[in-house]
């Protein structure tokens, strides 16, 4: 059921906790993603609203995404700020709701 929702490609930077001249050390994956807008009610610190999107990302061979991680969709990189997984009723991994600013 999910995999008719989530058909967008995206490339998943997933941070290896490695860093190299002060840069963050990625590992690039290709994945299918399901994307919504959102706009948080709460006002941050600075006086803003919050503008952020959640992706839905089914990805093969990947336990967990970290979050330093990165999300590329339609050419912008995207900071993954919360990871949640879902699961099926066997436990096995569908997809992961991935909160990005």
């Amino acid at each position: 059921m999910l995999e008719e929702l989530i058909d967008d490609p995206i490339t998943l930077r997933l941070a290896t906790g490695e860093y190299s001249d002060g840069e963050a050390l990625y590992t690039e994956v290709s994945a299918l993603a399901y994307v919504t807008e959102m706009m948080e009610t709460d006002i941050d610190r600075w006086g803003r609203v919050k503008n952020t999107s959640v992706f839905l990302i089914i990805v093969d061979d990947v336990e967990s995404i970290p979050l330093e991680s990165q999300v590329i969709y339609n050419e912008v990189i995207y900071d993954v700020q919360a990871v949640k997984v879902c699961r099926d009723t066997d436990d096995n991994i569908e997809c992961f709701r991935v909160l990005v600013v």
